[in-house]
C-alpha cells in the first residue's frame, strides 16, 4: 500500500509539476509541443499530474497500481497519435514529470522514506509508459496491415472502373 506522504507531496507541489512540465515541453528542441500553445499545453500538463496524484489516492485506499493514469495516458496516446505526435515525445513529458518527482522526493523526504517513495512514482509511471508503447505498437500494427491490405488490393485500384465512355450529344466533336 502506498504511502500516503507521496500523495500529499504531489498534492502539495502540483502547480509547481504543471508549471515545469509546461516549461520543459515547451523548451524541447523539434518537439510538437513547442508549438501548441501556452494554455492549452497547461491544461494538458495539469490534467496529466491531476491524473496522477488521483492514482496515488487510490493506491492508499486500495491495492491499485496507478489505473486512472495509466488510462489517462492511453487516452492522450490516442490523441497525440492523431495529432500527428511521435512516441518519443509523450515518452519525453512522461519521463520529465517522473524526474520532477525524483526531485520533490529527494529534497522533501528523509533518506529512509525516500526509497519508497521514488519506487512507488517510478511503478506508476512505468506502468503508464507500458501501456503508451502498447497503444503505439497497436496503431503501428494496424498501419502495417492497412498497407499491406492496400498493395495486395493495388492491381485492383489500378484498373479503375469498366464504364462506357460518357458522349455529350450537344457536344459536335
Amino acid at each position: 500500500m502506498l504511502n500516503q506522504d507521496l500523495h500529499s507531496l504531489l498534492k502539495r507541489e502540483k502547480n509547481d509539476l504543471i508549471c515545469w512540465l509546461v516549461d520543459c515541453l515547451h523548451k524541447r528542441p523539434a518537439s510538437r509541443y513547442s508549438e501548441v500553445n501556452t494554455t492549452a499545453l497547461e491544461m494538458r500538463a495539469r490534467e496529466l499530474v491531476e491524473s496522477l496524484v488521483m492514482s496515488t489516492a487510490k493506491m492508499i485506499s486500495s491495492s491499485g497500481d496507478g489505473i486512472p493514469f495509466v488510462v489517462h495516458v492511453e487516452r492522450i496516446a490516442e490523441e497525440r497519435i492523431a495529432e500527428g505526435f511521435d512516441l518519443d515525445e509523450i515518452q519525453f513529458a512522461l519521463s520529465k514529470l517522473e524526474e520532477k518527482i525524483w526531485q520533490l522526493v529527494t529534497t522533501h523526504r528523509a533518506p529512509e522514506e525516500q526509497v519508497k517513495e521514488l519506487s512507488q512514482a517510478t511503478q506508476i509511471i512505468g506502468s503508464a509508459k507500458d501501456h503508451l508503447a502498447r497503444v503505439y505498437l497497436k496503431h503501428g500494427e494496424r498501419a502495417v496491415s492497412t498497407t499491406a491490405r492496400l498493395n495486395n488490393n493495388a492491381e485492383v485500384l489500378a484498373r479503375g472502373t469498366v464504364s462506357a465512355p460518357i458522349i455529350d450529344e450537344d457536344d459536335p466533336l
